[in-house]
C-alpha cells in the first residue's frame, strides 16, 4: 500500500468515527448561517440573522418562497397595537389559561407563554418589515379577536420578507432542498450538504443551520414518539 492510498484510507475512516461520510459536492459555499425553509419562519430567520450582521444563505426547495404560508390568512397576537386601537381587551395571561386550559395542560407551558408574550412584538416586526394588517379578526364563529389579518394574505407577507431578505443580502438558493447535515470530530454542525433542482450538489460550511421546513406530519415514526 502506498502512502497516498494510506492516507485515503485514513481520512475514510475519521471521517466514519465521526459519522458522516460527504457526497462528493459539485459546488462549496460558505455562510455563518444557513436557514432551510422559505416560509415564514425561515424568511424572519433569514432577515433576523443577516440584520445581526451574519452571512446568510437561505434554502428552499420550491422554485417560489413561502411555502404554506402563501395559503394563510393572519397571524396570532394578543395586547398588540392594532387591539388597543381597536379597544379590544384581552390580556396575554387571559391567553395562556385558554391556550393551557385547552390543551389540557400537555402542551409545553414555558413554551406557550413565551409564544403568547412575544406575539404582539412580533406583528410590531412584521409590520417594520413591510407587512401591512387589516384588522384583529376571529377564526372562527364567536371566537377571540386575537386574528390579525394580513392585507393580502399569507403570499404578500412571504413577498415583503423575501424582498427584505434581498434587500438586506441573503443569498437565496430557490429549487434547492437541504438534504444532510454534517458534523465534525466534535460532533457540531459544520455543514450542510443540498442539493438543486437539476440534481447538483452543493456543501455549505457554516456555524449553524436552522431548520425551518415544516412539521413532520408525513413521519409516522416522530408522530408515534411525539404525540402519543
Amino acid at each position: 500500500m502506498t502512502k497516498r492510498m494510506l492516507l485515503v484510507l485514513l481520512v475514510l475512516v475519521s471521517l466514519t468515527l465521526v459519522g458522516h461520510v460527504p457526497a462528493m459536492a459539485q459546488q462549496t459555499m460558505s455562510a455563518d448561517v444557513v436557514v432551510v425553509g422559505a416560509g415564514a419562519a425561515g424568511l424572519a430567520a433569514a432577515v433576523t440573522a443577516v440584520e445581526g450582521g451574519a452571512k446568510v444563505i437561505l434554502l428552499e426547495k420550491m422554485g417560489a418562497p413561502g411555502g404554506t404560508t402563501n395559503f394563510s390568512e393572519g397571524v396570532f397576537a394578543v395586547e398588540s397595537r392594532i387591539q388597543r386601537e381597536k379597544n379590544i381587551n384581552y390580556s396575554r395571561d387571559e391567553a395562556f389559561k385558554y391556550l393551557m386550559e385547552y390543551t389540557h395542560w400537555r402542551a409545553n407551558a414555558r413554551l406557550a407563554r413565551a409564544f403568547i408574550d412575544k406575539s404582539a412584538d412580533t406583528i410590531d416586526w412584521l409590520e417594520k418589515h413591510g407587512v401591512q394588517f387589516i384588522e384583529p379578526a376571529a377564526n372562527y364563529p364567536g371566537g377571540l379577536m386575537t386574528w390579525h389579518i394580513v392585507k393580502g394574505r399569507g403570499k404578500a407577507l412571504a413577498q415583503a420578507l423575501y424582498a427584505k431578505a434581498q434587500e438586506k443580502g441573503v443569498t437565496i438558493l430557490l429549487s434547492t432542498a437541504g438534504k444532510e447535515l454534517m458534523k465534525d470530530a466534535k460532533g457540531r454542525v459544520s455543514s450542510i450538504l443540498a442539493e438543486s433542482k437539476d440534481g447538483k450538489k452543493i456543501q455549505i460550511n457554516t456555524k449553524a443551520v436552522i431548520i425551518a421546513s415544516g412539521g413532520y406530519l408525513n413521519n409516522k415514526e416522530m408522530l408515534a414518539k411525539y404525540t402519543t
